[in-house]
């Protein structure tokens, strides 16, 4: 019995006895829904990519290692940062200069479309402005802890907590009785989980809303000028439209959705 839950606090997964059909189909049902969840919701493979490396990299036992783990994690954060910086950069400038665009200075300046697509335009402009604010204070309070001697077991205390886990075993007694004991290990705080995907959620925020800005301008468009007497062409143009939209988000969903997925799979590999 300790032997199977010492493998399962590691990872590995121990051997079911031959005496417990039922627990076996009860483990089988399980995973079938975790497959299912895996499958409808793949992006939490986002978020167990994020922490469980920091999980491991605070649990790891052997200072250098650990100290190796942080400076790599430091690394990486760092040009995950300045990407959302770049690309939030880049996603404002977008919106800015597409107030310039003919229907926001012609005479439909004040339409109810134009004024629904400003207000969209001007939250995804506050979101995207929000992430490089939260990027760049995220980057500078990295560069500020690392400075320090014992920058790297700040980062530790920073990011995680120590917990106790029970563990249970049969040990030493009697068939049939347990003994609970604790295993001390560190867990990512939920609030630090949270924190450092601040920047990434403004920005993919501001790309949704820009998004949205731009299709309430062009159906809107099209479906007012149905009176002209081109009206086929304003059909073709919404249908026109349709297609490059659905041509744009949906590969992005199949990427997005697909990518997390095949993540999930290799990480039960790796398990």
């Amino acid at each position: 019995m300790l032997r199977a839950s010492t493998s399962r606090f590691f990872g590995q997964k121990p051997l079911l006895p031959a005496t417990q059909p039922v627990q076996s189909a009860v483990n089988e049902k399980r995973d079938e829904a975790g497959r299912w969840h895996k499958l409808l919701m793949p992006h939490g493979i986002a978020w167990r990519t994020t922490f469980e490396p920091i999980e491991l990299m605070l649990n790891e036992p052997d200072p250098i290692k650990r100290n190796h783990f942080t400076q790599k994690w430091l690394k990486n954060m760092e040009r995950h940062l300045n990407v959302i910086i770049i690309t939030s950069s880049v996603v404002s400038s977008i919106m800015v200069s597409a107030f310039s665009w003919a229907p926001f200075s012609d005479d439909r300046g004040n339409s109810i479309c134009v004024q629904l697509v400003k207000a969209t335009w001007y939250g995804g402009i506050i979101l995207s402005v929000s992430s490089i604010a939260a990027a760049s204070q995220q980057i500078t309070s990295i560069h500020r802890l690392d400075l320090y001697p014992e920058g790297c077991e700040m980062i530790h205390k920073l990011l995680g907590e120590c917990v106790q886990e029970p563990v249970t075993s049969n040990c030493g007694n009697q068939a049939g009785e347990t003994a609970e004991l604790h295993h001390l290990v560190v867990k990512l705080r939920l609030s630090q989980a949270f924190l450092w995907q601040i920047p990434v959620m403004l920005l993919n925020g501001s790309l949704y809303l820009f998004t949205a800005g731009l299709c309430i301008l062009a159906y809107w468009d099209f479906t007012k000028s149905f009176h002209v007497s081109v009206e086929a062409v304003q059909v073709v143009g919404i249908c026109f439209f349709s297609i490059c939209a659905i041509g744009a988000i949906c590969p992005w969903g199949v990427s997005s959705v697909g990518l997390y997925h095949w993540i999930g799979i290799v990480l039960e590999i790796r398990t």
